[in-house]
């Protein structure tokens, strides 16, 4: 009984298949599998129901032909008090090595290791990343991602 209070941890999985390239491509937070180059898409919009933090964005994928090259991460937030048509973005980019795809290494799976990029109660939240050089080039590349996202349960109403 009584007032939620206290953080909540919430993991959103995206997994998709797709040709990126080097275009910025937004992570479907809401809705799966498809990813998408623009971020009026309603897949890539998560309608956040409290204030919090971006904590960590992890990577992993399988790309048909595969250079190393680093990834870089973009949060966005459209403010709760805003048209839904636009997109603000929350701190500086966050910039990890693409992971890679050895037989057996502790780097296939990449970390942006703790961040905070803050958002808040109502807020739209979107996260992209774009490949630095080449990216995934074929239709059948498949990424993984993961996003630790740290919810303030104090601004529930309840």
């Amino acid at each position: 009984a009584g007032r939620l209070t206290g953080k909540q941890i919430q993991v959103i999985s995206a997994n998709f298949k797709d040709n990126q390239g080097t275009t910025e491509t937004f992570i479907p937070l809401s809705a799966q599998p498809e990813e998408k180059t623009g971020f009026g898409n309603e897949q890539v919009l998560l309608l956040m129901p409290t204030s919090g933090y971006v904590k960590e964005i992890i990577v992993r994928a399988h790309y048909a032909t595969y250079t190393s090259e680093n990834i870089v991460f973009k949060v966005y937030k459209r403010e709760s008090d805003k048209k839904a048509n636009s997109k603000s973005q929350v701190g500086s980019d966050i910039t990890i090595a693409a992971p890679t795809q050895s037989t057996s290494a502790s780097t296939n799976t990449r970390s942006t290791g703790e961040i905070t990029h803050a958002y808040g109660a109502g807020d739209l939240l979107l996260i992209s990343m774009t490949h630095q050089s080449t990216g995934p080039t074929s239709a059948n590349d498949r990424t993984y991602v993961t996003i630790v996202l740290e919810n303030d349960l104090t601004d529930l109403g309840y």
